[in-house]
């Protein structure tokens, strides 16, 4: 990863590469070549597969949850919710 000084509008691959915006700041990196087929069959994984079961399900339970709070709610807020949900998803064994 790289941090870029210089302003000016990038596209958003170059090759192997990806740009992005983070934080007030323009990065490149490599691209991921994680493969999701390698992660459900190769021994070498086998530990990874529960828990990446388990923060599959995290998202669409946050959002669900959003849904049910979003007239209380800012949206500043949602990333906040679902922290202290998966905090307390873990206290409860949810």
């Amino acid at each position: 990863m790289v941090i870029i000084l210089v302003k000016r509008n990038y596209p958003k691959k170059i090759g192997g590469y990806i740009i992005y915006k983070s934080r007030g700041q323009t990065i490149i990196r490599s691209i991921n070549r994680f493969i999701t087929k390698a992660l459900k069959t190769t021994e070498k994984y086998k530990k990874y597969r529960p828990n990446a079961n388990e923060f599959d399900q995290i998202p669409s339970l946050c959002k669900k949850i959003r849904i049910v709070l979003k007239d209380i709610l800012s949206k500043k807020n949602n990333l906040q919710v679902a922290i202290l949900y998966k905090k307390k998803g873990e206290w409860l064994n949810v």
